[in-house]
């Protein structure tokens, strides 16, 4: 590699990225951008740039498909990019791919993914992704649906969903439906019924918006379901398996909140924000409007979650 060319690069994105920053502050165009942009073309570093992200996105892509020797804040957050030219791909906190090049053992929910959003990895599922911006909400309704499955499982006859703070069941589930598309995010239905092989409910939403009631017939002893991803991260979850299993428990209530799955600190939010100011700069696009989106102060949400068993007595007849 040219060493010359690749110090005089890196000055080159260096003021590109200030340029690019400065658009977005002032929210106007100014007159140093397209004069570096000229200078860029005709030192050839344009497609040297190209290069240099071909280069570096193969090794992020290859780290991709090892998800065994990937840690989890390695692979957090993701932002594909349509126009490559202004862009390395192996930042400090964000990882940037050409959006035809995404790796191909992740997930994102329907209509996604989008240039220039910025996506964070689930915790617990590692294929799958989702928008940053609803991040913390989905990821709390996926652990309150976790939950109920798990209750239905273990022979739940009633389960009652109060919210106690923050947005409301109905208003936060229906949210989470257009989030998760299907791709491993799970939701419950409050107004539905269906016919499984261990239970039938019929759920009802009250008109106040605050509560969901679920009624279930179960057929079988209880037992943990396959494919649960918050129940080994919750020891409270493994002593309650217990207690049903080998006793008989009736009743249990639990207080689940925003809090418990938050997964992003304040300290590495601004280094988030800070990372993506200077991408969507380059990228072009509404830098303020999608700080301020993404980087919203979020409200804090606390359902509670009550259930009523069957009694395993009566499920041994």
């Amino acid at each position: 590699m040219d060493k010359g060319k690749e110090e005089l690069s890196a000055y080159y994105m260096a003021a590109k990225g200030m340029a690019d920053l400065l658009d977005g502050i002032t929210k106007k165009d100014n007159k140093i951008t397209p004069l570096i942009d000229k200078l860029g073309k005709d030192l050839g570093l344009e497609d040297y740039q190209k290069d240099i992200f071909k280069q570096q996105e193969q090794k992020l892509l290859d780290k991709f498909l090892k998800y065994d020797d990937l840690e989890y804040r390695d692979r957090k957050f993701i932002m594909p990019i349509e126009d490559i030219r202004n862009f390395l791909p192996l930042q400090n906190e964000i990882n940037v791919f050409e959006i035809s090049h995404l790796p191909k053992n992740i997930k994102f929910p329907i209509g996604h993914p989008v240039a220039g959003e910025l996506y964070i990895g689930h915790p617990y599922r590692r294929e799958l992704y989702i928008p940053y911006e609803t991040h913390e909400e989905a990821f709390f309704v996926d652990k309150v649906h976790e939950l109920c499955y798990l209750l239905q499982c273990l022979g739940a006859t009633e389960i009652t969903i109060e919210s106690l703070n923050g947005r409301s069941v109905n208003e936060l589930y229906n949210d989470s439906l257009s989030v998760s598309g299907g791709v491993g995010i799970k939701a419950f239905s409050g107004s539905s019924s269906y016919e499984s092989n261990n239970s039938r409910y019929r759920g009802e939403t009250s008109d106040t918006r605050r509560a969901m009631h679920l009624e279930f017939d179960p057929m079988h002893k209880p037992y943990v379901p396959k494919g649960l991803v918050w129940y080994p991260e919750s020891t409270e979850w493994q002593s309650l398996v217990q207690n049903r299993i080998d006793g008989n428990m009736l009743k249990y209530v639990e207080s689940i909140s925003t809090k418990q799955t938050r997964i992003v600190s304040s300290a590495e939010q601004e280094k988030i924000k800070a990372s993506a100011r200077i991408l969507w700069a380059r990228a072009n696009v509404a830098v303020e409007k999608n700080i301020k989106n993404n980087f919203k102060e979020f409200v804090d949400t606390e359902w509670k979650v009550s259930v009523i068993f069957r009694s395993k007595k009566e499920m041994d007849r």
